[in-house]
């Protein structure tokens, strides 16, 4: 069984009549625990301190998905350093859509990945240049100050 790995994330949406919502990735932890600390001290932030409780969830991804898995394939996670498999593009000229496909232990797993979904029509239509690999640190915020909603 793969490692479980949590994304905190944050969602606002202005109103009902607008079909987008925003989302805000909190940052990728080790455990459950972690995320919800993630959770409580990004509600303390600008922007963030606005939303609902159930503005705040995780998801829960699982370390090395997507690709084959063989006896060879190493899930251990060096120097607490992940790969995140992401796709963004622009659905109009003010929102982005976008998200995580996986998280992997290594760049190559995440190349492994990146490869199987650009044969996916979405990623065909949409280009392939949509696609990102990020190195992020296990465990640690990735937002530390809030945010200012500029469409209100």
């Amino acid at each position: 069984m793969s490692k479980v790995i949590y994304e905190a994330l944050a969602k606002y949406k202005k109103n009902d009549k607008l079909p987008y919502t925003e989302y805000f990735s909190l940052g990728f932890f080790e455990t459950k625990d972690l995320a919800l600390e993630a959770i409580i001290l990004a509600k303390q932030l600008s922007g963030f301190r606005e939303l609902y409780d159930e503005n705040f969830y995780f998801e829960k991804l699982y370390l090395n998905e997507g690709i084959l898995r063989n006896s060879n394939t190493d899930d251990t996670i060096k120097d607490n350093k992940i790969f995140i498999l992401w796709y963004g593009y622009d659905i109009d000229s003010i929102y982005t859509v976008g998200g995580t496909l996986g998280v992997f232990s290594n760049y190559e797993y995440a190349e492994l990945a990146r490869e199987k979904y650009s044969a996916w029509d979405i990623f065909i239509v949409h280009g392939l240049e949509n696609f990102g690999i990020n190195k992020v640190t296990l465990n640690k915020r990735q937002w530390s100050d809030g945010f200012v909603k500029v469409y209100d």
